[in-house]
């Protein structure tokens, strides 16, 4: 008798967490994929640089995403960073003037947007002051309802070095914010 009824409410148990489990998936919002050819909408501007043009392949839990960017001094460099939607984390090596950076970041969804999350220093060669500088940003990826128009939300904040050449106390945290915007070509 103490069998069954320990039988019994195992199984009223896991009935209760897999009515939860589909309640939950039903309610989750639906999480978009990226996938395609994107050209970027509007002025590029050199100070904020990045990519023209981004090829990315969203299978799963993984993007692929393949960037044209310009630089400084006007050269093409083409980039591939792999992102794990599953908050596994990643490493990039991103190719930049004069060093190349290796960024370790994770990548997680929140609702129906993608938030990348990433710290990273390089070397300054021709520096008078501090030898390296470094920033950690937030990109945060979305669509359209449509699905024709990918924005990233990029917040950056500089590390100290960065701060303290441009004159600003070490107590503050200047923060910068752009969006740039893509259309599905």
């Amino acid at each position: 008798m103490k069998v069954q009824i320990c039988a019994f409410l195992i199984a009223i148990a896991l009935a209760g967490i897999s009515v939860t489990g589909q309640d939950q998936k039903k309610d989750a919002p639906a999480r978009p994929n990226f996938s395609g050819t994107w050209e970027f909408v509007g002025k590029v501007n050199k100070v904020e640089g990045g990519p023209r043009r981004l090829e990315i392949s969203h299978s799963g839990e993984q993007l692929q995403i393949v960037s044209n960017v310009g630089d400084f001094f006007g050269d093409r460099t083409v980039n591939r960073l792999t992102l794990f939607t599953d908050d596994r984390g990643e490493r990039n090596e991103v190719l930049n003037v004069p060093s190349n950076i290796v960024i370790d970041s994770k990548t997680k969804w929140e609702k129906d947007k993608l938030v990348r999350r990433y710290s990273f220093r390089y070397s300054l060669p021709f520096a008078t002051g501090p030898k390296w500088t470094g920033s950690t940003e937030v990109e945060v990826f979305r669509l359209s309802k449509d699905g024709t128009i990918l924005t990233i939300e990029t917040t950056s904040v500089p590390d100290l070095p960065a701060r303290v050449s441009q004159g600003v106390s070490s107590m503050e945290s200047p923060r910068t914010s752009f969006t740039k915007r893509y259309r599905k070509v």
